[in-house]
């Protein structure tokens, strides 16, 4: 016995994959393969936990639309979780081994560079592919949290953390617990949040 999990995803890719992971571990799991914005037109339902998880917000350039969206999808009494790269993370630059402030989290909101390497990508093992162009908006938390209580959420908990899942900076180092960090600990590098309907 165990959760029944719905999974959504824009990419064909994404939710292939996803489906086939959940056939070959027989795992309970739906996979919708919808753009957020559209979702309410092929998803109904409503669930006990809706989870966003790293790197998620960036790719999403109306946040308000997207917490309206999210927490239509909670139940009343359920939570909405987030657990996201900080946005003050996004504001640095590894110069020389240094972290160095490159730009400004409230001018050039929205982002645009070319890539060689996906998003997934770790540091060391960065593979070439064709070069791509990579959209993404930067939005701080007082928007994120705002936006999910103009929503109807109740933010119950906010946590910050020094540490990320993956390596976004060279300076970033292995801290033996499955997370990477910058020595001293001098920025949180991660977030979480719980909303509850």
């Amino acid at each position: 016995m165990g959760a029944k999990v719905t999974g959504t995803d824009i990419a064909d890719d994404a939710i292939d994959i996803a489906r086939g992971l959940a056939t070959e571990l027989d795992l309970d799991a739906n996979f919708v393969q919808a753009n957020l914005y559209d979702l309410p037109k092929v998803l109904d339902g409503q669930f006990d936990m809706v989870f966003t998880g790293y790197g998620t917000l960036s790719f999403l350039p109306d946040i308000a639309g997207w917490a309206k969206i999210a927490a239509q999808y909670v139940k009343p009494g359920g939570t909405l979780t987030i657990v996201e790269i900080h946005p003050i993370l996004t504001l640095f630059g590894d110069v020389d081994g240094e972290l160095r402030v490159a730009r400004s989290l409230f001018q050039s909101r929205d982002v645009h560079h070319e890539m060689s390497a996906t998003y997934a990508d770790r540091i060391e093992d960065e593979v070439e592919v064709e070069t791509h162009s990579i959209y993404g908006w930067r939005w701080t938390i007082e928007e994120v949290l705002n936006s999910l209580i103009d929503a109807g959420l109740t933010i119950e908990r906010v946590r910050e953390v020094p540490y990320d899942a993956r390596q976004r900076l060279p300076l970033m180092v292995p801290d033996g617990d499955h997370n990477w960090r910058i020595q001293g600990d001098p920025i949180p590098l991660s977030f979480a949040c719980v909303a509850r309907k």
